[in-house]
């Protein structure tokens, strides 16, 4: 709970602290946790080793940046930070700044004791209507230095399925490749030799290679992508498709395709091993391809050429990395 102080007490307080720290000069330890409890957010540090700085006095001002004040607490010390992802501060040992030495403090003067985690203790802010109050310092000890990220630990690459071609039967096998840290190359096939009832089928061999650019870091989270398309089809007595013809459950279709695309998607970690993706992917294709009477026999009617744009990939892919 904090405990306001009026107004016509604050000059009293305010000099009162500052006669106090003129002749006691607080160590690092103490301001850092000062520090953080004023502005609510957690720096890590060591009080063995901050507990022995004591930095000269500064000038703070009520809407400086964080970061600014550290920059001044830490300069010519030995001393730097680093602000992580969760907006948190880290303060570490920088080996190429000046190590600082602290001015030698009279002999009857004792060094201010470590602040202990979970203690008690005043911070006072020296600010226009000025509180005193009681908080616990939120102090995080780091066990060693933050490591930087290692592209060796990212999967180097994995096999997939495509649920969806799974669903009509089509053999399919994908294969994606780390490149660097954010990009892949990814390489699917499907194949569908099946002679369905009453003459139907869908018959085809389809590849799509794909470069991959990942927004994090591979084989997680979003990503973009560009591919191209190959395919052969046999095709009949299935339900219209416009794109290729308006009576395909008289007529069969047999040609090839090819084309470019791009693409999106998402990596969804499941394990150390496993994931699931969705792909989506719009595009330019150019189908060539002849069309006969019926699904069994007959002589080619006609042959056509047509330029499609619209949906070029589909894929709900599961997917089993090796590291």
């Amino acid at each position: 709970m904090g405990i306001i102080i009026p107004k016509n007490t604050i000059s009293a307080s305010v000099n009162m602290y500052s006669s106090f720290a003129k002749e006691n000069r607080k160590s690092l330890t103490t301001i850092l946790n000062e520090l953080a409890i004023q502005r609510k957010v957690s720096i890590s540090f060591s009080p063995t080793l901050t507990n022995k700085i004591f930095p000269k006095n500064i000038n703070i001002q009520r809407d400086e940046d964080i970061s600014d004040i550290l920059n001044k607490l830490l300069s010519n010390t030995k001393f730097n930070y680093r602000q992580t992802k969760n907006g948190s501060y880290y303060i570490y040992i920088d080996k190429n700044k000046i190590v600082y030495r602290p001015e030698k403090k009279p002999f009857q003067q004792q060094q201010e004791p470590a602040i202990k985690i979970d203690t008690l203790h005043p911070v006072f802010i020296n600010i226009s209507d000025m509180m005193l109050f009681y908080k616990k310092a939120p102090i995080s000890i780091p066990l060693a230095p933050v490591p930087e990220q290692d592209n060796s630990v990212l999967p180097r690459f994995g096999i997939k399925t495509n649920l969806l071609y799974d669903a009509i039967a089509s053999i399919n096998l994908g294969i994606e490749i780390g490149l660097s840290k954010k990009w892949t190359i990814d390489l699917s096939a499907t194949y569908n030799p099946w002679k369905l009832q009453n003459n139907k089928r869908f018959r085809h061999f389809l590849i799509q290679p794909e470069a991959r650019y990942y927004i994090c870091e591979r084989f997680n989270g979003h990503f973009f992508g560009g591919h191209l398309h190959y395919a052969l089809y046999n095709i009949g007595a299935l339900p219209n498709w416009p794109f290729i013809g308006n009576n395909m459950k008289q007529y069969r279709y047999q040609g090839y395709l090819y084309g470019i695309g791009v693409s999106y998607g998402y990596h969804w970690i499941i394990n150390t091993h496993f994931s699931f993706e969705g792909v989506i992917g719009v595009g330019y294709a150019y189908l060539n391809y002849d069309k006969y009477p019926c699904a069994k026999c007959g002589s080619i009617i006609e042959t056509y050429s047509k330029n499609y744009f619209g949906p070029t990939k589909a894929a709900i892919n599961f997917i089993y990395t090796f590291k």
